[in-house]
């Protein structure tokens, strides 16, 4: 018996669907993995430090999946944003109900859900040093190759 083995680049390369949509999320093996990227960074220039000596991580909703959660919950309380779009009122608002729905949500679990089941996240990581950032990994991940796709039927 002959054996055919076909080099897979990735998962759609095995689908041929030409409705094909990739989702992406974060998950704790993000996390892990994350780390296990900046310990050898951290390693190559000579430093003992690791990534949890210098930051911290977490799983946080995507904008889409928050806003959708927030407008839900302006209209189920009857409550109207105070002050112009982008004003510090309107942010101090905004980010206070963002709080809230996250507290309320967070049991633990990782995963955004949103109607179709689909998890709207993003990987962060928070420096821990006295000149405190903020990096949303999951973007910039993103914007770092080139995604192209095309229609082949």
């Amino acid at each position: 018996m002959k054996k055919l083995e076909i080099p897979v680049h990735s998962v759609v390369d095995v689908i041929t669907n030409s409705s094909t949509v990739i989702y992406v999320q974060a998950t704790d093996s993000t996390i892990k993995l994350a780390k296990e990227l900046i310990d050898s960074i951290l390693k190559v220039a000579n430093s003992d430090k690791t990534a949890d000596d210098l930051f911290e991580f977490s799983i946080e909703p995507g904008e889409g999946w928050l806003d959708d959660r927030i407008d839900e919950y302006m209209e189920e309380h009857e409550i109207e944003f105070e002050g112009e779009y982008g004003s510090d009122k309107y942010k101090r608002q905004h980010d206070e109900i963002a709080k809230k729905i996250i507290e309320e949500h967070d049991d633990g679990d990782t995963k955004y859900e949103d109607y179709n089941g689909w998890y709207d996240n993003r990987l962060i990581i928070k420096s821990k040093g006295e000149d405190r950032f903020t990096l949303d990994l999951t973007e910039k991940v993103k914007r770092i190759f080139e995604i192209d796709g095309e229609r082949d039927g």
